[in-house]
Order: C-alpha cells, then sequence, then structure tokens
C-alpha cells in the first residue's frame, strides 16, 4: 500500500513511491513494464457532535425490551 505523497505532480509521485516501496519489500523492480492498480484503499477522519450524559434518556426498567431464547 502506498500513501499519498505531498507532491503537484500526483501520477509521478505515486509511480516513483511505489516503485521504491517495492523495492523495499521485495529487492527488485521491473522498470519497463506498467503498474497496473487494481485495489484503491481509502481512509477518511470524521467528526460528530458530542453527546453529553445529561442529555442521555434512560428507559424505564419495564421499558427495556426482554431478549428471547
Amino acid at each position: 500500500m502506498v500513501e499519498r505523497p505531498h507532491s503537484a505532480e500526483l501520477a509521478a509521485a505515486y509511480t516513483e513511491a511505489f516503485r521504491h516501496q517495492h523495492q523495499v519489500e521485495f529487492g527488485f523492480n521491473f522498470e519497463a513494464r506498467a503498474i497496473h492498480i487494481d485495489t484503491v484503499r481509502v481512509r477518511s477522519v470524521g467528526q460528530s457532535q458530542t453527546i453529553h450524559p445529561s442529555k442521555i434518556e434512560h428507559a424505564a426498567p419495564d421499558e427495556i425490551p426482554v431478549p428471547l431464547k
């Protein structure tokens, strides 16, 4: 897996990063061969609203469903 490079020329930077990573992991490269991308992974970071304990309503004991066996 290759992280997104910090460069204006993304295609060239990805190629260089992939070839470097491949060399480190496997000890060789096929310089004359094209790189075929067959899987893409995306990592995202999100934020949500904070729920404060004072705002959570508790159910009365007779309102809690009993699981079926």
